[in-house]
């Protein structure tokens, strides 16, 4: 009599694997829900350049649904130079825009000059540009 079907080893295999796959898409679906709780993230809404105050005006908003982002947590570069930065509001709430300005000084707001801004915030960066 022949017993047709697949053998205990292979069988065990078999079952190791759909065990190892469900684990595995189970760990990337967790850490990724968890990842994206706790970051702190920005993006860019405006740079505009106000030759008549001399100021460099940025507003970025924070994209994190729960955690707020402290001035201190970010970064700014004009021109590659880091700059001190005043936010207004600050710290900046969950879901809101804040607008920060530079005190710009010499070339820095040459008119007619195009000039990159990059905010670099606690889990990513933003780059724009204005004219002056």
């Amino acid at each position: 009599m022949s017993e047709k079907g697949i053998s205990e080893i292979i069988a065990t295999i078999l079952m190791l694997m759909i065990t190892i796959g469900l684990a595995g898409t189970a760990f990337i679906y967790i850490s990724g829900f968890l990842q994206s709780r706790t970051q702190k993230g920005i993006t860019l809404i405006d740079i505009s350049c106000s030759n008549s105050t001399g100021q460099v005006y940025i507003t970025i908003k924070n994209t994190d649904p729960n955690l707020a982002i402290d001035s201190g947590e970010l970064t700014v570069r004009y021109d590659g130079a880091p700059q001190t930065v005043s936010w207004d509001p600050s710290p900046i709430p969950p879901q809101k825009n804040s607008i920060g300005n530079i005190t710009c000084s010499g070339s820095m707001c040459e008119k007619g000059s195009l000039h990159t801004v990059k905010v670099i915030g606690p889990s990513n960066s933003v780059e724009g540009s204005t004219a002056c």
